[in-house]
């Protein structure tokens, strides 16, 4: 009898140890197939990250290719523009400068020189240089000198630009003399007496 009851609850421990067995073989598969879920999800979290980030590397690209772009419009804004103000300061120039040559008071000399010429026109207060020299190289400057009459020496009379051309609606005509010529040198500094004319009336 005794036998019988051990018997019956080996049996019924081996069934419970089945069922259990099965359980935990169900949860294990559960577990892997879960945890095969949670790497195919991070596979795609991964794959969707690093499209995002070809996506921002391009837009940070694309964004400082604009920025490039504007910058260089700006640049070519500014630089029409003083284009511009230094074509409108040419023509007012222009303008004064054929005013000058309408008056009949004004007198015009002729300059020559080596690598080409300029016309001076002056009146009691009024000076213009029309230069047809090249330009002044970078530490060069043309400076405009009078000849006096009674003076043997030349009379500094203005600074012109990297051209050698000048208007000047406020200039005085010296007082020790008439003056019978002018005179173009090319500096490197502001000397008394010019130094290497490069055209002159006489």
């Amino acid at each position: 009898m005794l036998l019988k009851v051990l018997a019956g609850g080996i049996a019924l421990t081996a069934a419970i140890l089945g069922v259990l067995l099965k359980q935990a073989g169900d949860r294990c598969e559960d577990v892997l197939r879960a945890n095969e879920r949670l790497h195919q999800d991070l596979d795609v979290q991964r794959a969707d990250t690093a499209k995002l980030r070809e996506q921002l590397d391009q837009s940070t690209k694309d964004h400082q290719r604009q920025i490039d772009s504007l910058t260089t419009s700006q640049a070519d804004l500014a630089k029409a523009r003083f284009q511009l103000d230094e074509a409108r300061t040419d023509l007012a120039r222009l303008r004064k400068t054929e005013e000058l040559l309408r008056d009949p008071s004004t007198r015009v000399f002729t300059l020559r020189g080596s690598e080409g010429g300029a016309r001076v026109a002056c009146t009691a207060d009024k000076l213009a240089v029309l230069s047809a020299l090249p330009p002044a190289a970078e530490g060069k400057t043309y400076r405009l000198w009078m000849f006096v009459t009674g003076r043997s020496d030349a009379v500094f009379a203005a600074t012109c630009d990297t051209h050698g051309s000048l208007l000047l609606d406020d200039w005085k005509a010296p007082e020790t003399g008439p003056v019978d010529g002018f005179a173009l040198s090319l500096e490197s500094g502001t000397p008394e007496k010019p130094t290497a004319i490069v055209a002159t009336s006489r």
